[in-house]
């Protein structure tokens, strides 16, 4: 948890992580928690690189969840990590006791950390926020993040008073979310290495970075991990410019990611990308038709959902053209192909090169005529070849589910 620096014997703080941590959503059914879905997600955030989990945050809609579906996800997202990456569970709340009591049940079943959001409604003091997080640290062995959002809680997390929790053993690190670069400075100048920051703004990661942050706390990492992996970890190397680069390559997605209240945008995004019971709880409700185009047309420059197309013409095409080809004799391969059927390939040829290059490089390549239609092994290849590509670039139910 703690060692000591030569330089004066100063206690510095081990980090929790690294890198990108995504604030993951949490996935609902009209009735509970749709446990398949997380099982995708937590999946595919692994595979593409991201650094930690963090689950029963902001992001994953902890406060319209009752304790008992609480503890469900914190303990089958733990599970199924499998300890390939840290798992951080929110445990905030504006009880303290309640937070005790949630924190140990965390640590109970393996978390690796908490991220504790300031008490809401009750409006403390910066004394009060001291004695909560004090209390807290006391009960728990856990390395805690402290989460700072005065935009949601009406109360912020003062200087001053991050350097009296940095000197708590196991009080490692902040999320800053304030949105104020000159306060998240003054944290730096005080705490140093004893409070760790992560940005808690997907807008001000270089930023924040560049003030000795170690990383980001994401909701842009729901849809693209690996590229904010990436960005963090160019940044960290050295690669500045392209990190630069990629910050101000995102602002403009971040920006429709927030055009209405966090996670309506991106459990958006998600449904677009193919994944189920991206529904959010009332008092949230459905994104707006106006915004989603927005952030549709955001995500397409970004090349997120090429899979939407996908889903909306690809799929029915592809299933026209495998029962085509599937009810052709493998003995007969007509001189000329019908004219639907060309029309028919041809338009699965021209949405998938407008829906992902990687996908269509391989695949339209293969398509050089009409008369390579004719051959009844060629339209099976083609099939197979198309559906193989898809799973490859992008995991969907849609399309497992087709095949």
């Amino acid at each position: 948890m703690i060692y000591k620096n030569i330089y004066g014997g100063i206690v510095l703080k081990k980090n929790i992580f690294i890198g990108c941590g995504t604030a993951l959503v949490t996935p609902f059914t009209e009735d509970g928690i749709d446990f398949d879905t997380l099982k995708k997600l937590i999946d595919f955030q692994i595979q593409q690189g991201t650094d930690a989990l963090i689950i029963l945050g902001t992001t994953g809609e902890s406060s319209t969840m009752t304790l008992e579906e609480k503890k469900q996800v914190a303990k089958f997202a733990i599970d199924n990590v499998h300890k390939q990456i840290p798992v951080i569970v929110g445990a905030g709340g504006n009880n303290t006791k309640a937070v005790i009591e949630f924190s140990k049940y965390a640590e109970s079943i393996g978390a690796d950390g908490l991220l504790l959001v300031t008490p809401y409604y009750n409006k403390t003091t910066q004394n009060g926020l001291i004695m909560h997080y004090t209390e807290i640290a006391k009960n728990t062995s856990l390395p805690i993040i402290l989460y700072n959002v005065p935009s949601r809680t009406g109360l912020n997390i003062e200087p001053k008073t991050c350097l009296e929790l940095s000197k708590i053993p196991n009080i490692v690190a902040i999320k800053e979310a304030s949105g104020n670069i000159s306060q998240i400075a003054k944290i730096a100048s005080l705490c140093g290495d004893n409070l760790h920051i992560y940005s808690g703004n997907d807008d001000q990661t270089l930023p924040i970075l560049s003030l000795g942050g170690i990383g980001v706390i994401s909701v842009l990492s729901n849809i693209a991990p690996k590229f904010v992996h990436n960005m963090v970890f160019d940044y960290l190397s050295g690669n500045y410019t392209l990190a630069k680069d990629s910050q101000i390559k995102s602002i403009s997605l971040i920006d429709s990611l927030f055009c209405e209240t966090n996670p309506i945008p991106v459990k958006s995004a998600l449904s677009m990308m193919g994944y189920d019971s991206m529904r959010v709880r009332l008092p949230l409700v459905t994104m707006s038709l106006e915004k989603q185009k927005i952030l549709e047309t955001e995500m397409k420059k970004f090349n997120l959902i090429w899979f939407l197309l996908t889903k909306r013409g690809c799929i029915c095409n592809l299933f026209l053209l495998k029962s085509y080809s599937s009810s052709m004799s493998p003995k007969i391969s007509p001189n000329k192909p019908s004219k639907h059927l060309v029309a028919l390939t041809c338009s699965i040829k021209s949405s998938i090169a407008s829906i992902h290059p990687c996908v269509s490089f391989s695949i339209i390549s293969s398509i050089k005529s009409s008369s390579m239609i004719s051959s009844i092994y060629f339209l099976r290849g083609f099939c197979r070849s198309v559906s193989t590509a898809l799973l490859m670039a992008v995991p969907s139910t849609d399309i497992v589910n087709a095949w």
